[in-house]
């Protein structure tokens, strides 16, 4: 897996064979505000069902590898092509301690 950090944002590629886009997504949020992606269950206020259709995005990306997709859950813009899981907050800021 790779990861790009820039302005505000990070980019993680994924392989589809070995995780979830629902997991990636709470990875990558989780690497947004924690430098590390062992805290995924604190990451939102919500769960991400709240937000999204888990199991519809899962198929769908999973079963397309042009997709491009892009939404906002919480407090983040999640933009999703190909196997790449890019986050970025929509906040001004970024809480490290959240």
């Amino acid at each position: 897996m790779t990861v790009h950090s820039g302005l505000g944002g990070v980019q993680r590629e994924f392989d589809w064979a070995t995780v979830t886009p629902g997991v990636a997504i709470l990875e990558s949020i989780a690497m947004l505000e924690y430098g590390e992606v062992t805290k995924t269950t604190d990451v939102l206020a919500k769960p991400l069902t709240d937000y999204l259709e888990v199991d519809s995005l899962n198929m769908l990306v999973e079963s397309n590898s042009e997709v491009s997709i892009s939404f906002v859950v919480d407090d983040y813009q999640v933009e999703i092509e190909g196997d790449t899981v890019g986050v970025t907050s929509t906040n001004l800021t970024v809480n490290s301690t959240r």
